[in-house]
Order: C-alpha cells, then structure tokens, then sequence
C-alpha cells in the first residue's frame, strides 16, 4: 500500500512544499511478463528529452489515458529527483476541485521507452513523456499500463466490451440531448419576454443536475476505455515507425540506382574510348589522310557500325581500297619526287584520285569522298575493281 500511496497526487491539502510529484521510478518495473530496468541515467535522458521539447507539445494530464475525455492542464516541468522522476503539474482553473469530486485520485504516466522519432528532426529518440492521465486507481505496480515498442501490450477487449462501450457513449448522448433541450427551451423564453419587454422577470436558466452514482461497472468500463486508448496509441506511433523505417529504405535503393547508373555510363564512356584508339590504330595504315588517325577513327567506327552485313564485308573491302588508294598516292608521290612530268595518259587510280581531291576539297571526308565518287559513276567504280584486284590481293599477300 506505501507503493501506491506515493502515486497519489497531492492535492493542495497534502500537496509538497514545492509542489513536485513523482512521474515514475528509478528500478526495474514489472509488466504483463515484461521487465524493463529504468536506471537513473534514463530517468536523466526522459528529462533532458522534455526540456528539448521532445515530443513538440505541452504534455497534457489527461482523463484515463484519453485526452477526448478532458484534459486538466499539462505538464510544467520534469526533474529527476531520488530515484525518481518528478514531474510539476500546472493545473487548469477549478481542475483540482473536479478531479476530486470525479473520485480520481491517482496518475498513470504515459511513456515511450524506445522507438519514438521526432517529427522535423527524424531522429530516433528513448524515454521519451508523453502525458500523465489521472485514474480511480494508481496504474504503476502488476496493473500498470505504460506504452512502449516491443512486446509490451495493452488489454485487448472482447465483442462484448465493444457493445458496452458503445452502450455507454449512447447515453452521454442522450443526456447530452437532454441539457440542449433545457437550454434552447430557455433561450426561446428569454427571447420571447426580450421582445415583449419583460427582461427583468427572466427566469434564470438552470442546467439539469445529472447525478450519477458510482457503480463497479462504471470502474470497469473506465479501465477498459484507458486500455484501449493506449492500444490506439501504442499502434499509431508503431505505424509511424514502421512508415519512417520503409522510407529510409526507399531513399537507400534511390541512392544505390543513381550510383548504378553514374558507373554504367562511366564504363559505355571508357568502352567507346577504347575502341576509338583501336581505330585510330587502323587509321594509320591508311596513307594520305586529310585529318589526325584519331579524328578520322570516328569515321572508321561510322562506316563498321553502319555496315548490317555479317562479317562487316562492305567496311572490310572499303577499308582495303582505302589502304590501296593511300599506297598508289604514296607511289605516285615518290615518282614524282625523281621526276614523272605525268605525260603518261591518267590511270583508272588516277582518275579516282582527282575525283575524290576534288570532294574533299569541297569540304568532305576522304571516305565520304571515295563513297560518293563511286555512287555517281557505276562504270569508273567497276574499272576501279577490275584494275585493284590483283593490287589488293599482292597486299594481303
């Protein structure tokens, strides 16, 4: 019994000096089969968390747990005082005289023990307050309802509790209807002598006095809906949880498919630069070209892509004709280092040569060049081949 007393609260007739009251203990607390070891250090952590405004609320004292059943104030201040965390109520106007006439003497502490996560920060925090409810009976001790992740579970009502329930809050409705009957019934009649002129003999309007008596079942019922009440929100903050966890990991697979994607195109960037080296390789066993074997790699890779057929047959033969073409200039150069007047009649390799010169002079490649010299003459391009042939075949000789 002295472990229960020292949840009730003390009212301004029993109240300390300096108001304080204890919040909830320093010692292993027993649960519903659970056991969790709060120590000082978390008693410290719970207060340093409502001093930074974690959760971002004034904390309220609530009726059983509920805080639609009427709030009385909230929570002023927390301390940690011996072996206890203590917290300072700071009460509304006539709360203190209602909760004694409820018969409601005793608080129950709401707490988080782990898992809850700050709304703007993000960030994971344990211990942390929630409210403080005030009950017909002390909660801390074997019936004791705190909320927390975990296994920690609040009492899970039959189908007939939920019929009780609802049986009960229908007649808060009635009575309720009842007092806005009273009231309008009134109002019509102040009205009514208003405009006749007779406000001083208004009749003032009085409330019905709704008496209730204190029955098991009322305690019971009152259990039950704090039960429930810390099942809703035991649920609710695992589902947030659960919610930030998900997105964490949406962020992590967005991260990891932008980081795919970078080394991807890191790898098609430096496959392209190699086979570009790989042409400009070919490129220099072509003579007379008009560009730099690496800028004219990028032709050779146009031509090879291009090129549907199996083997690259077309890109194979245009490739040797370049070389051809490039060993005749090379020829033709060296005779006329020693001194050819070129008064010898103009070969077919000849002829091809201007028409391609006169091409690139007019801004082509070499390649395009040879392509569009044999488009435009069929015939030349057959003399070409029949001339090359053996000229080819002594190359790859």
């Amino acid at each position: 019994m002295a472990e229960q007393i020292e949840f009730l609260i003390p009212f301004d007739d029993n109240a300390s000096g300096d108001g304080w009251r204890k919040f909830f203990p320093c010692r292993t607390v027993y649960h519903m089969g659970q056991t969790i070891d709060f120590t000082v250090d978390r008693a410290e952590n719970m207060v340093k968390n409502f001093k930074s405004r974690v959760p971002d609320y004034d904390l309220p004292i609530n009726t059983l747990h509920a805080d639609e059943l009427g709030v009385y104030g909230h929570i002023a201040d927390l301390r940690v005082g011996d072996n206890w965390v203590e917290w300072l109520p700071l009460f509304n106007d006539g709360a203190v005289e209602e909760i004694k006439n409820k018969g409601y003497r005793y608080a129950s502490p709401e707490i988080i023990f782990d898992g809850f996560q700050g709304v703007y920060d993000g960030q994971v925090y344990r211990d942390v307050a929630l409210a403080i409810a005030i009950t017909p009976r002390p909660r801390l001790g074997r019936d004791t309802l705190v909320f927390s992740e975990g296994d920690w579970k609040a009492y899970e009502g039959d189908d007939e509790d939920k019929e009780k329930i609802m049986t009960e809050l229908k007649l808060s409705e009635e009575q309720m209807g009842e007092l806005k009957e009273g009231f309008f019934a009134q109002a019509g009649n102040f009205f009514s002598k208003l405009i006749n002129g007779n406000v001083a003999t208004i009749e003032p309007v009085v409330e019905p006095e709704v008496v209730q008596e204190p029955k098991v079942e009322d305690t019971k019922f009152a259990e039950q809906l704090e039960e429930k009440a810390a099942e809703i929100l035991a649920l609710e903050e695992k589902q947030r949880v659960q919610e930030a966890e998900m997105q964490e990991l949406k962020d992590k697979a967005q991260k990891y498919d932008e980081q795919l994607r970078l080394a991807e195109e890191e790898a098609e960037t430096q496959r392209q630069n190699a086979r570009k080296l790989a042409f400009a390789e070919t490129a220099k066993e072509i003579n007379g070209l008009p560009e730099t074997e690496l800028n004219f790699a990028e032709e050779l890779m146009w031509l090879e892509d291009a090129d549907a057929s199996e083997g690259k047959v077309h890109y194979n033969t245009l490739l040797n004709v370049l070389r051809a073409l490039g060993e005749q200039e090379k020829t033709a150069k060296l005779f006329s280092e020693i001194g050819n007047d070129g008064s010898v009649a103009k070969t077919v390799n000849e002829r091809v040569d201007d028409l391609v010169a006169a091409k690139v002079k007019e801004g082509m490649g070499k390649a395009d060049a040879v392509k569009a010299v044999f488009a435009d003459n069929p015939g030349l391009y057959k003399e070409y081949d029949s001339e090359n042939t053996k000229a080819i075949k002594s190359i790859r000789e």
